[in-house]
């Protein structure tokens, strides 16, 4: 899902997508234009996103598909036991706090919603 102002990157990314579903491995053609159109995008990326207006990097920051704290969390940490309230107020849904493990280390885990 792609913002107003990232209306060129999604063009260049479904051009992108497309040619990778029909790319055949070997298809020297095809490979030089995948690279050139990824590159493509990484340039325009660059000049899009250092273009951003205030309201424009706010619409960014609130995207919809924008990964949280619980998705990096779950990918992780293993055995995540989240915390939850306290006895005087309750609990705050913009943090996220628990237990879990790094690897084979327990750590203790502060997310921002």
């Amino acid at each position: 899902m792609f913002l107003d102002f990232e209306r060129d990157l999604q063009e260049i990314h479904q051009k992108i997508d497309q040619l990778r579903r029909l790319y055949n491995l070997g298809d020297r053609e095809k490979e030089r234009e995948l690279r050139k159109l990824q590159r493509e995008f990484l340039k325009k990326s660059k000049e899009v996103y250092s273009k951003l207006d205030p309201w424009e990097r706010v619409l960014l920051a609130r995207h919809p598909q924008r990964p949280h704290a619980m998705d990096y969390i779950n990918l992780l940490f293993g055995n995540f036991t989240e915390l939850h309230g306290d006895r005087c107020f309750g609990d705050d849904k913009a943090v996220v706090a628990g237990f879990g493990y790094l690897d084979s280390l327990p750590v203790a885990v502060i997310g921002q919603e």
